[in-house]
């Protein structure tokens, strides 16, 4: 068996998840390989804006090739959790996450930007709100990965600390992990 490429992967589960008018994001490191981040992955992190009446036909969406747990996905929805999908004949597993209420991942949602993937457009989280995630990620399970990571974005040149990002390192308490990132060492 020949196993799909991730730019194959990652665009079958995006045109699945608009078939069936979920709006999403892609995050993580799959999103931080678009922004300077060269760390490779067998998985995507993808946010998906899924209601409850959504849940149904995404399933019927995903069931035929992909491993599905049903109860997951619904207790997903109810907790604001995270669900995974696993394709029967790849390995790249895909994690969704289920857009919470808090602020910053509503704001973070709501600007996200379409990207060009190879073969298909795909909507994925701004550079800038990569590196607040990845950080407060940090807040919970301090992560050297983690902050090399953000150092790599940071370096790419494509988050400019403007006032509205300096604002969330101080609003989400981030500027001792921003600043512990900078001295980070990162190995391409």
């Amino acid at each position: 068996m020949v196993e799909p490429l991730p730019v194959d992967a990652l665009t079958d589960v995006v045109t699945r998840l608009e078939g069936v008018g979920v709006g999403y994001m892609l995050t993580g490191s799959g999103a931080g390989s678009l922004y300077g981040l060269m760390r490779g992955t067998r998985d995507f992190d993808i946010i998906v804006d899924l209601l409850h009446e959504q849940v149904a036909p995404l399933i019927e969406a995903f069931s035929e090739d992909y491993y599905i747990e049903p109860d997951a996905v619904f207790d997903a929805v109810e907790r604001q959790s995270m669900f995974g999908v696993i394709p029967y004949k790849s390995s790249f597993k895909t994690d969704f996450i289920v857009l919470r209420d808090e602020v910053f991942d509503q704001t973070a949602f709501a600007r996200r930007q379409q990207v060009d993937w190879p073969g298909k457009p795909v909507w994925a989280i701004r550079p800038a709100d990569l590196v607040l995630s990845k950080l407060r990620w940090c807040q919970i399970t301090y992560s050297d990965q983690q902050l090399a990571d953000v150092r790599a974005i940071m370096a790419s040149g494509r988050v400019t600390e403007d006032e509205d990002f300096r604002d969330w390192i101080r609003r989400l308490r981030l500027q001792e992990l921003l600043d512990a990132s900078r001295s980070t060492r990162y190995d391409a």
